[in-house]
């Protein structure tokens, strides 16, 4: 689905924390917000990734806002992507015969 023509953006916050202790309630807010599609845990560079879609870019910056005024103490620092395609893989191409 190609959600720009839908009116929203895609975006990506990855988070490296200062206190690890937060990391579940953050992905507990993660989990119950409208706007966050997927929030996990990854190994190397960031502590956590979220990937969001909002309808502006002020939407954004408001659920950024309230991530930040809930745990921005635990939080080192972070760094924000807008992502504008998604790549179709096949791990699985067809195989058949003719």
């Amino acid at each position: 689905i190609d959600i720009r023509k839908l009116g929203y953006y895609w975006y990506k916050i990855e988070f490296a924390l200062r206190d690890h202790s937060i990391k579940k309630k953050m992905l507990d807010f993660f989990r119950m917000h409208p706007n966050i599609n997927y929030a996990y845990e990854s190994v190397g560079g960031a502590d956590l990734e979220v990937e969001l879609e909002v309808e502006s870019y002020e939407r954004f910056r408001e659920v950024l806002d309230q991530i930040k005024n809930r745990f921005g103490k635990g939080i080192e620092n972070y760094q924000h992507l807008l992502l504008y395609k998604e790549h179709k893989i096949s791990f699985f191409p067809y195989l058949g015969t003719e």
